[in-house]
């Protein structure tokens, strides 16, 4: 489930490159926010003449980007963009940020905020859910809520009373006890 998340959440990460020492040139989304490579078999990496673990600091000197030098077609296409993003300062280390803010003052709170479906609030919510409730009876009090309104008067008409078309008395039966259950059952694996 926690790797199912991946794809909504690499929009919040950016890289800050500062000497290029501590983040992978092939793998780490650092340009653009995709990886060069996703596979360590990848033709970029074997024509480049660089390692699979070698970091950004292999293409950075002081006077700029300095790629390796190939008549590949990605590699050009690289070097030429180089040319015109991702800037650098070789007196700072790397930095990862979330929604941007540096990863040195993140917390699992802004993380959570950032990736979590916030739903409308029902009127309900603080009557059920405070901070003094034993939480068995708020689950109790919940299940009242929200599983009474399923039986609305056509479902205990059909249920109690058998009606048949064009005849005006009605006789009384029980209630089966799975018709509860289903409505129940429903009730919890839709609306948890």
């Amino acid at each position: 489930m926690v790797l199912d998340l991946r794809c909504s959440v690499t929009h919040y990460i950016t890289y800050v490159i500062g000497n290029g020492q501590h983040t992978s040139l092939w793998y780490d989304p650092w340009h653009n926010g995709v990886p060069f490579c996703t596979r360590p078999d990848d033709p970029l990496i074997s024509h480049s003449g660089l390692s699979n673990s070698a970091p950004v600091s292999c293409i950075l000197n002081t006077n700029g980007w300095s790629l390796p030098s190939s008549n590949y077609p990605d590699l050009i296409m690289l070097r030429q963009n180089f040319q015109y993003s991702t800037t650098f300062n070789l007196h700072k280390t790397d930095d990862i940020c979330w929604n941007g803010i540096a990863s040195k003052r993140i917390t699992v709170t802004d993380l959570w905020r950032g990736i979590r479906h916030v739903g409308t609030s029902v009127p309900w919510a603080t009557c059920v859910w405070h901070r003094i409730g034993v939480p068995r009876y708020s689950f109790l009090h919940w299940l009242i809520i929200e599983c009474l309104p399923l039986f609305n008067s056509d479902t205990l008409l059909m249920a109690f009373w058998n009606l048949e078309s064009g005849i005006s008395s009605c006789r009384c039966i029980r209630l089966p006890l799975h018709i509860w259950q289903m409505n129940l059952k429903w009730h919890l694996h839709w609306h948890m």
